[in-house]
C-alpha cells in the first residue's frame, strides 16, 4: 500500500500467507480495519510511516502480525493476535511510537510485545507469549498500564539490553497474574539483575486482581465471505 496524499483505507479483506506494506514520508494516514491474516507470512508491515492505525482486525499465525520500523507511528486496537513469533513489534531507531489498546495477544514463540528504541503506550490488553517472556525490549520507554499481562514459560518482561539512560518503563497498575511483589520481581529481568541493563521497569503499584477492560470488538467477520 503506496499512499500519496491521501488517507488509504485498506477494509474488510482476507490475506492468507501475504501482507499489507505501509510506506510514506508525508502526514498522510492509513487504516487497516475489519480484515483477517492468516500466516506463516507477515500480517501488516508498517515503514516509516507516521500514522497507521489497524482496528478490529484477526491475526492467526502469522510471523509478526503488526510490525513498525524505521520511525513509524502505529496505533492497534481492538485486534485479536494468535500464534505467531511475535504479536506486535515497534522496533524502530531512535523514535516513532506504538499504541496497543483492547488487544488480545496470545500464545506468540518469542514475545507478545517487543519494542525496540520506540515509545509503547496502551490499556486494556491482554497478553501471554508461549514464549519465554511475555514483553520484550531494547532502550525503549512506556507508559502501559490497566492490562493483564501474564507470564510466558519463564517471566514477565525481559530487557535484552538497556544503553541508555532510563527513559521510563512505567508499568504500574497492570494484573500480572499474582499479587506478590517478589514474584513479580523476579519475573521481570532488568537492570535488577544485570548491571550491564541500565533501566529499570516500575510495576508497582500493581492491580491486585484482574481489571476490567472493554469488551474486545471484532467486525462481523460473515461479510468477508459474502
Amino acid at each position: 500500500l503506496y499512499e500519496h496524499g491521501i488517507h488509504a483505507v485498506v477494509e474488510r479483506c482476507q490475506f492468507n500467507d501475504s501482507y499489507i506494506r505501509t510506506t510514506s514520508t508525508g502526514g498522510i494516514k492509513a487504516t487497516i480495519t475489519d480484515c483477517v491474516f492468516w500466516g506463516p507470512g507477515a500480517g501488516v508491515r508498517i515503514n516509516g510511516h507516521p500514522n497507521v492505525n489497524v482496528i478490529d482486525c484477526i491475526f492467526t499465525d502469522c510471523l509478526v502480525a503488526v510490525i513498525g520500523q524505521a520511525n513509524s507511528n502505529i496505533s492497534v486496537h481492538n485486534c485479536q493476535l494468535t500464534g505467531g513469533n511475535f504479536g506486535v513489534s515497534i522496533d524502530n531507531i531512535g523514535g516513532g511510537s506504538g499504541e496497543i489498546v483492547n488487544c488480545t495477544i496470545t500464545g506468540q514463540d518469542y514475545h507478545s510485545i517487543f519494542v525496540g528504541s520506540s515509545y509503547l503506550t496502551g490499556s486494556g490488553n491482554t497478553l501471554q507469549s508461549a514464549g519465554a517472556y511475555t514483553i520484550g525490549g531494547n532502550n525503549f520507554s512506556a507508559s502501559f498500564h490497566g492490562n493483564h499481562i501474564l507470564k510466558g514459560t519463564v517471566g514477565l518482561i525481559e530487557l535484552h539490553f538497556y544503553h541508555l539512560a532510563d527513559m521510563g518503563l512505567d508499568f504500574t497498575n497492570n494484573w500480572w497474574g499474582i499479587a506478590d511483589a517478589d514474584s513479580i520481581a523476579d519475573w521481570i529481568h532488568d537492570g535488577a539483575d544485570d548491571p550491564d541493563i541500565q533501566a529499570l521497569a516500575r510495576y508497582e503499584p500493581f492491580a491486585d486482581g484482574p481489571v476490567s477492560t472493554e469488551q474486545k470488538r471484532f467486525g462481523d467477520m460473515k461479510r468477508l465471505f459474502r
